[in-house]
């Protein structure tokens, strides 16, 4: 089953580098896919992203599992395009590009940033603490919502409750989830203050976070120059 938000534990360059550098490469990557409308270009962009899966030993198995979750989109949207006119087809191949670029490059960034180094960049970024602690928490747990919700709605099920969808009976179709509503809100905040309650007698601190500090080593400056250099060429194309 895919994650929202999955780590794949490796010693490659790529896990090494220092993730506030890496969060740069996804905003700069999204700045040039879709800055430039040059296929040449995309189709470089693409060869450094197969070269940087390569290089961080994530199996193609994973990102390929993403991809399949997006596939009928793509194939929908460039079929689309392409039944337009013969002269969208290169307009189709372009959209196409960049919608599975833009999707290795996140999912490349989730597979070899863990969640702790993802919110230490976002503190050293200036991000809001509050802002930055509150997105990892919804990404941590979301699995764990929607697990409780699947049991809530099982449990209903025994109790030969049935949830219903009638576009033409709205109100019925809403009071069929009120059920389901209740129960899982009632879990959901359960969880939270347990969670409240876990961090406080931890003695948990955002300082903690505050302290740590991320190194920059050659490979990042290679990294960084390597972007600047990707940044001016698309000047150029």
């Amino acid at each position: 089953m895919m994650k929202l938000y999955e780590y794949y534990n490796a010693d490659s360059f790529i896990h090494r580098m220092n993730p506030v550098i890496k969060l740069c490469w996804v905003v700069a990557m999204t700045f040039l896919v879709f800055s430039t409308t040059s296929l040449r270009y995309l189709l470089f962009i693409f060869a450094i992203m197969l070269l940087s899966i390569t290089i961080s030993k994530v199996p193609f198995r994973m990102l390929t599992d993403y991809l399949k979750v997006f596939l009928f989109f793509i194939i929908a949207t460039y079929v689309t395009v392409f039944l337009l006119s013969w002269a969208s087809f290169y307009i189709g191949a372009v959209f196409l590009i960049k919608i599975i670029i833009l999707i290795l490059v996140v999912v490349l960034f989730t597979l070899t940033t863990s969640k702790k180094e993802f919110l230490i960049s976002l503190i050293k970024m200036k991000i809001p603490y509050s802002f930055a602690f509150a997105l990892m928490i919804a990404i941590r747990f979301l699995p764990t919502v929607l697990k409780e919700v699947n049991s809530v709605v099982a449990v209903q099920r025994t109790r030969c409750h049935r949830i219903t969808f009638n576009i033409l009976k709205p109100f019925e179709s809403v009071m069929s989830y009120v059920p389901i509503i209740i129960p899982s809100f009632i879990i959901i905040f359960k969880r939270a203050f347990e969670l409240f309650l876990s961090a406080e007698s931890r003695g948990f601190s955002p300082r903690t976070y505050e302290r740590k500090k991320l190194h920059v080593c050659f490979g990042d400056v290679l990294a960084v120059s390597f972007l600047l250099l990707l940044v001016v060429g698309s000047y150029f194309v």
